[in-house]
């Protein structure tokens, strides 16, 4: 992985002021931005381009992180030609892989291959450039300058899994350029630019550029490949070619498995097996080999025999279905036995003891992976982060999230940016009991339910005492019209609720001797009383009522978790987790602080938007089907570049490490998308269950049970920093609001 950065001014329009490309400011941050990306090396290359009536200056610069062959490739490469290549990226598949020898740079193939084709065709050199990289593989951003034609190419792969923003002296050029292409159904289009005076490409935005303000940098849109030519002072845009077909497959048709690449000897399915459990056998072929060239191609230089062994990969790991599958069949292509794996887990929230959704799901997935694969050595790193600290580096992650702005943004942001710093504990002892998998799972579901009390809001909604048109949005308690809140197991609003639970503990057993019989007499009548007036043997309904209270809760037990009785916060050192004891068990551990050396981080990024894994894709299958469905997992791989990547890539880059997404492996894609969608998900079964359907089963297939039912949590929920994160920016929860532009706290300086 690479930090790349160009730097294009119009000389003429620079005389009389100072020249940006040569402030100072401006060049020691772009060299200490791409530092952080690519530490193992940083230069820079000057040309002056005579491109008839107008003289340009170029700067390339570039910083690597070695990943890929046998010692390092400095960068910008330059070849005897005079062209200029900076490359971000990794070639793991297609026609282009099998050029390239195990040991050798994808960056030095790369620029011998551009040079020699538009050596071959010096009249067809964008054809010929173009049809490089529509064939390229893997995550990418480049700006390559081809001298002869003084024509810059500049791109980055379909996903935009490689961040590359821009500024230009015309503001949205690049975006409006795409767009055009999209709205008339083209494949190719350009427009002039001899208005054109400056453009600067970069990994990462640069407060110090022109305006001063970083937030001027937009994302390139990743839909295609930009050719600059300076010599005609046009910029043209070319759409890559799609790699899925628009429409799914019938359900009939036959499912072609891809071949075990790396022989793992994964179970093969007998002839008469059911679709579905074909497609899921598909799927862990296509994301075995996924994460098998992403594992097997890092550099592992000799060891000294007495040297201990380290981790060279790491797992974002939430503990759910995506994370726990990649950490599994990292396994299988980690070759030396005595090589670490480390699990990276982070938790903000410090009230609790650490013990958030995530932190909990990973216990219980370290714990399955310890007892899967026993040989292997999980490092399960636990990086606890008080939110005290999210302050103090708030403005760094703002800086490397921009141009995304949300309040959301910062919060997946903030997350990603600590858990690649790597910095947390690991426990020598991995010996204890693992949590029970079935209430952890409901733990982590809205509100934060235990089975047992999973088992009381179904038999408190089974005697259907307040029994209404689902389409309702008003209390049918009886002369209440009040609004309903979703999720209240009786059915009726806050008010009524509330007033329900202090009859009823006056009716339970339990108070007996404290609630004289007059008392217990008035609780009845009021609780009959509420019920509608359509209600019929009344009596024997609150007499059922007041069973199924006795049987599931005592008399302090909250009988509706939507409708809690506000009680007083706990200061810090009082604090436990939540309304509910965690289901890990609380022990002490011999912890040691640990820092992770992988340079490598696989994510599981990709899979929730091809796979159904968002409420709004089984709101999109209820409302309008099958193809509503399909409609809306197109949509979301269309804007993961836009949405989710380059501000990832970006906030997980800055210390040094490389985040690989498997999920997002062309082959993966290209399967998945052969699918007929009813294997892919079926939103008839539970959360949990028809969501990410064909990976369930997948990963049932190595063995793994537990996260096999976990349901999603999203990474900002799941880890509690948008509980925290909410609380400082917008008083509480319930008045956050996600879509909100992230302003720096000033509560606390930046450290």
């Amino acid at each position: 992985m690479c930090g790349i950065a160009l730097v294009l001014e119009r000389i003429a329009a620079s005389v009389g002021h100072e020249s940006v490309s040569e402030s100072d400011a401006l060049q020691e941050e772009i060299r200490l931005r791409l530092a952080q990306r690519g530490p193992d090396h940083v230069e820079r290359v000057d040309r002056v381009v005579d491109a008839g009536s107008e003289t340009w200056r170029v700067q390339f610069h570039g910083a690597v992180l070695h990943l890929r062959g046998d010692s390092i490739v400095t960068q910008p490469v330059e070849d005897a030609q005079g062209n200029v290549l900076c490359w971000n990226a990794e070639i793991f598949g297609g026609p282009l892989l099998e050029g390239i020898a195990e040991t050798e740079n994808d960056t030095q193939w790369l620029a011998k291959t551009l040079t020699r084709c538009c050596d071959d065709d010096p009249e067809h050199v964008t054809t010929r450039v173009l049809d490089v990289f529509q064939h390229v593989e893997g995550p990418f951003a480049f700006l390559w300058f081809h001298a002869a034609s003084q024509r810059i190419f500049f791109g980055h792969d379909r996903f935009g899994r490689r961040s590359l923003l821009y500024h230009s002296s015309t503001h949205t050029l690049l975006t409006t350029l795409a767009e055009s292409i999209d709205n008339a159904d083209a494949t190719e289009t350009s427009i002039d630019v001899s208005s054109l005076t400056e453009l600067c490409l970069s990994s990462v935005a640069l407060k110090n550029y022109s305006t001063g303000a970083s937030s001027s940098f937009q994302e390139v849109p990743s839909t295609g490949i930009y050719v600059l030519d300076l010599q005609a002072q046009r910029l043209a845009f070319h759409s890559y070619t799609p790699i899925v077909s628009a429409t799914r497959p019938p359900a009939s048709a036959p499912i072609a498995i891809p071949s075990d690449r790396y022989q793992c000897a994964y179970p093969q399915p007998g002839p008469t097996a059911s679709s579905i459990k074909t497609a899921a056998f598909g799927l862990l072929h296509a994301l075995s080999n996924a994460v098998g060239v992403r594992v097997r191609t890092i550099p592992r230089p000799s060891r000294p025999n007495d040297a201990s062994p380290h981790a060279y990969v790491g797992v974002l790991f939430s503990g759910g279905l995506d994370s726990v599958m990649l950490a599994a069949l990292t396994h299988f292509h980690v070759v030396a036995p005595d090589e670490p794996i480390d699990l990276l887990n982070v938790c903000f929230d410090a009230t609790s003891g650490f013990q958030s959704p995530d932190r909990l799901a990973a216990e219980v997935s370290f714990h399955e992976l310890c007892t899967l694969f026993p040989t292997r050595k999980w490092n399960l790193i636990r990086v606890n982060i008080p939110f005290e600290r999210v302050l103090e580096h708030q403005r760094e992650i703002a800086a490397l999230m921009t141009p995304c702005e949300t309040h959301m943004d910062f919060n997946i942001g903030a997350a990603f940016w600590f858990l690649s710093r790597g910095q947390g504990h690991v426990r020598a002892d991995t010996s204890s009991a693992a949590p029970n998998g079935v209430d952890l799972n409901a733990f982590l579901r809205a509100n934060r339910a235990s089975a047992a009390q999973e088992a009381a809001d179904k038999a408190l909604k089974a005697l259907g005492l307040f029994a209404t048109n689902e389409s309702s949005e008003f209390c049918p308690a009886a002369n209440c019209r009040r609004k309903l809140k979703p999720g209240c197991p009786l059915g009726i609003c806050r008010v009524c609720c509330t007033r329900a639970r202090k009859l009823l503990a006056k009716l339970h057993v339990d108070t007996t001797d404290t609630v004289d019989a007059r008392e217990r007499v008035k609780a009845r009548a009021a609780l009959e009383g509420m019920l509608p007036s359509t209600s019929q043997d009344v009596s024997t309904r609150i007499e059922d009522l007041v069973r199924v209270y006795e049987q599931h809760f005592s008399v302090e037990d909250e009988v509706c978790r939507v409708h809690r009785i506000k009680t007083k916060a706990p200061t810090a050192s009082e604090a436990k987790p939540d309304s509910q004891e965690a289901p890990v068990p609380q022990q002490e551990h011999s912890e040691q602080a640990y820092t992770t050396r992988a340079r490598v981080l696989l994510v599981g990024i990709g899979a929730d938007e091809q796979l159904g894994g968002y409420g709004r894709h089984k709101t999109a299958y209820l409302q309008r089907g099958l193809d509503g469905l399909q409609a809306e997992l197109a949509r979301d791989m269309r804007r993961i570049w836009k949405r989710n990547l380059g501000r990832d890539d970006r906030c997980i880059s800055a210390h040094g490490r490389e985040a690989r997404f498997p999920f997002l492996d062309e082959q993966v894609v290209r399967f998945l998308a052969s699918l007929p969608l009813d294997n892919v998900c079926d939103f008839a079964q539970e959360r949990g269950e028809g969501d990410k359907r064909v990976l369930r089963l997948a990963a049932r297939l190595v063995g793994l049970t537990h996260c096999a039912t976990l349901a999603k949590r999203a990474i900002q929920f799941g880890t509690r920093i948008a509980k925290h994160s909410n609380a400082a920016a917008f008083g509480s929860n319930r008045q956050a609001t996600g879509d909100a532009r992230f302003v720096v706290s000033d509560e606390i300086e930046e450290g």
